[in-house]
């Protein structure tokens, strides 16, 4: 295998091609093969032992070659001083495998609910990094006291913008029928509905509700033809649909069952405090306690399969509803 993977990455070659003019071939002696099949598994061996350099009291978080450290402190300048021993760290490690940090891409973002102003000053090198207000980390925006307005707003726009298509597919005299209709939204413009919504869940009722007013919308106006008097309730039955707030809180359920079966996980050790904490706020880990409480046929339960099984067994029952309306 050793060789194999050797002779994968060796005698490369490349050239850069600009309309009918070419540039002389040069050896490639690092990276991966763009596009290779082979090319994530091996960079994610290549970068699997960064986290371990981190020191006490910073984690890390890494999908591909986009990786986020945080610190959590009472004190912005005891998180201010071990987050700059971190990014040390990550530059001395990315030196010793030939690596850099793309400095102008990394920024940092103080999240506190003090509304006192919070001076930080972080650094690469020599290079000051950026404070960003509202960053985004793998299609998520998030705001320094973490209300998620900025992500609902957002879910909200794309939908509204998605949903134009559904009103150009249906029509009173012409255009698709409701099964295709209903396959658009759910492949097309829910999923911008709820992307991340396991994380936001804890948002406002009002942000939620507008996130809802987009499919409630679809449902009314484009799907069923209803009017604007028909109770939610018996739209959804009628398509077969969940709610949004039912597919959040089984996609938290989902949530919080992987991260109990992963150890190393930081909140994996959360869900095991039982402490309140000082902060009064609704969290991840407090709200998925609250609903494994109100489904007692999943609590105590740690399988993942379980919970799944649940949703899918759900997710049935909804989508037999309209026949047994249409037999009644």
């Amino acid at each position: 295998m050793f060789k194999w993977t050797e002779q994968y990455l060796q005698n490369r070659k490349a050239r850069v091609r600009t309309q009918h003019f070419k540039s002389r071939t040069q050896n490639m002696k690092h990276g991966v093969p763009q596009g290779g099949i082979l090319s994530p598994t091996l960079f994610s061996m290549f970068v699997n032992d960064i986290q371990t350099i981190l020191l006490k009291g910073v984690y890390g978080a890494m999908y591909a070659d986009d990786m986020a450290i945080w610190a959590t402190e009472e004190y912005t300048g005891t998180a201010q001083a071990r987050l700059q021993l971190g990014l040390e760290a990550l530059r001395m490690w990315t030196e010793k495998w030939l690596m850099k940090i793309n400095p102008e891409k990394t920024t940092f973002t103080t999240f506190t609910l003090s509304t006192k102003s919070q001076t930080v000053h972080l650094k690469i090198g020599e290079h000051q990094l950026r404070e960003e207000p509202s960053p985004t980390y793998l299609g998520v925006t998030f705001d320094k006291r973490l209300t998620w307005k900025a992500q609902t707003d957002k879910c909200q726009e794309r939908g509204i913008l998605r949903t134009g298509l559904l009103r150009r597919l249906a029509g009173t005299q012409w255009g698709a029928d409701i099964k295709v209709l209903k396959t658009v939204y759910t492949g097309y413009v829910r999923p911008v509905l709820e992307y991340g919504s396991s994380a936001w869940n804890t948002t406002a009722k009002s942000n939620q509700q507008k996130v809802e007013k987009v499919q409630n919308q679809s449902l009314r106006l484009v799907i069923t033809g209803g009017l604007k008097s028909t109770p939610i309730l018996k739209m959804e039955t009628i398509t077969g649909l969940q709610s949004l707030e039912e597919r959040r809180e089984t996609k938290i359920l989902t949530q919080c069952q992987k991260y109990k079966a992963m150890p190393n996980c930081v909140l994996n050790r959360r869900l095991k405090d039982t402490n309140k904490g000082r902060l009064k706020r609704n969290s991840f880990c407090k709200y998925s306690r609250i609903l494994e409480s109100k489904n007692e046929e999943l609590t105590g339960l740690d399988s993942l399969e379980t919970v799944l099984h649940y949703s899918s067994v759900l997710s049935y029952e909804m989508h037999t509803l309209p026949k047994i309306v249409k037999e009644i």
